[in-house]
């Protein structure tokens, strides 16, 4: 089909159709996006599409879709690239907005593209292994990045294994990040001075590689400018060497975590679940911090490096620390505040749950507790030299009586009535938590279902609309 006859078939169509092996508009789908014009729909057969060079919007505002969804439709990058500074699955560099969509595709065997890192002027990091996003920001929804290798070429780092965000606003929605690998910084996702929006995405099963690897999962980075809000994402069995085997947040970053899952991450050396770092404020709310584990301090949360926290209805158990702290630890100048939280059944040789470790700057660190059930209350907290934990009212030690935790459900126990995710119904127990009817009375209950008490339960479903019923009219 000579280039005359493919805009002519384009325009005559409501859709131009990518069929690598049968009758159809094109064979690629770049030479679709050629074609295309804003408002069209490429759709795109199933199959295993390989690439030498990225596939590029060049800013239209188009919706490129998998007529199958991701696990018949697979772009990978040859392992021969035509550039191999250039040899992400996917770019977005032209300026597009959430009009240009990218829907149901898997995206694999990316090595990333060569970028120079602001704030170090002649330092290169090759970055975004399956999609590298930059001055852009497009919506991609329904997607599964995986197995994409970024390691340093003609570089001196690397970043985001999976996906790298710069200057981003970019919105995602339903995808899986699976198992990603960098050397250095964010194994599965990098964002740096952006704002994107992540709902009901999985980040799993990525890691950093080398010694000095940090992030696993996820890393923000940048400025205040870089405030990405993750809403109903789980982010669990990433690893890494060096420290955060989960999420990291540094370098003034403002993110927001609401209704997430953070379990099963593993870090070599400190803090396991996430690290709040270098000047970073992070926001967490209604998340399930579950099951991760670090070789020193803070196995579920830490906050360390002149960082701050703020930490509400949340559940944080069952995380393990090699040295102290293993719910959740304050160091180096930093402060976390923590309200309406269950801490309780993590581990660690001193401070199973709440711990402040010494300044290196001999400089103020600090932890606010209030209206939380912690194991062991304020004598077995590890309080390091120089910290100082304020302990404030209605705070309790009593077993919260989660409803089935070798299974993962967190819910408290009810007589009244607890929602069961596995059966989707509301039943009734034998025993009442604890935790119910027991957060901060100026706490609003939100959507707690009635019968509530009128007051917020503790934990990762207070205030909302799986919290357990109350007794209390």
């Amino acid at each position: 089909m000579d280039a005359r006859a493919a805009v002519e078939m384009a325009q005559n169509w409501p859709f131009i159709y990518v069929d690598d092996d049968g009758p159809a508009d094109f064979n690629n789908i770049q030479a679709a996006i050629d074609t295309a014009n804003d408002g069209d729909t490429v759709l795109v057969a199933p199959g295993e599409y390989l690439i030498t060079e990225p596939i590029t919007f060049k800013v239209k505002a188009i919706t490129v879709r998998s007529k199958a969804g991701p696990e018949a439709t697979t772009i990978r990058m040859s392992e021969s690239p035509s550039d191999p500074d250039r040899a992400s699955v996917v770019i977005f560099e032209n300026g597009e907005i959430e009009t240009s969509v990218l829907e149901g595709f898997t995206m694999s065997g990316g090595t990333g593209c060569l970028w120079e890192y602001p704030p170090s002027p002649g330092d290169f990091f090759q970055a975004g292994g399956g999609i590298f996003c930059i001055d852009s920001s497009p919506k991609i929804t329904g997607c599964i990045i995986t197995e994409n290798r970024v390691k340093p070429l003609n570089s001196t780092q690397d970043i985001g294994g999976g996906v790298s965000l710069v200057n981003s606003s970019a919105t995602l929605i339903r995808c899986i990040i699976l198992d990603n690998s960098t050397f250095y910084w964010g194994g599965g996702i990098y964002i740096f001075n952006a704002s994107p929006k992540l709902t009901d995405c999985i980040i799993s099963e990525n890691s950093v590689l080398h010694e000095d690897g940090q992030a696993g999962g996820l890393l923000t980075d940048g400025s205040n400018d870089s405030k990405p809000v993750i809403l109903n994402c789980t982010i669990s069995t990433n690893s890494a060497f060096h420290s955060a085997g989960g999420i990291q947040i540094c370098n003034d970053s403002l993110p927001i975590f609401r209704d997430c899952i953070i379990s099963d991450n593993i870090s070599q050396g400190g803090n396991g679940g996430i690290l709040c770092s270098y000047g970073s404020l992070t926001t967490l709310t209604n998340c399930l911090i579950a099951r991760n584990s670090c070789v020193r301090i803070g196995g579920g949360i830490g906050c360390g490096h002149n960082a701050e926290a703020i930490v509400t209805n949340c559940t944080i158990t069952e995380n393990t620390a090699g040295r102290h702290s293993g719910g959740v630890t304050s160091y180096d100048k930093s402060s976390i505040t923590i309200k309406n939280c269950i801490v309780y059944g993590n581990t660690a040789p001193s401070g199973s749950e709440i711990g402040l470790d010494y300044s290196y700057y001999h400089t103020p660190t600090s932890m606010n507790i209030s209206y939380c059930n912690i194991k062991g209350g304020l004598s077995a907290a590890h309080i390091g030299q120089g910290t100082t934990l304020t302990w404030e009212e209605g705070n309790i030690d009593a077993e919260p009586l989660f409803a089935d935790p070798e299974n993962g459900d967190y819910h408290l126990k009810s007589q009244v009535g607890r929602w069961d995710p596995a059966g989707e119904i509301w039943i009734i127990d034998e025993l009442t938590s604890p935790c119910i009817d027991a957060g901060d009375p100026n706490s609003p209950v939100a959507d707690e279902p009635e019968p509530n008490g009128g007051r917020i339960n503790m934990g990762a479903y207070g205030g909302t609309i799986e919290a357990s019923k109350s007794h209390s009219l």
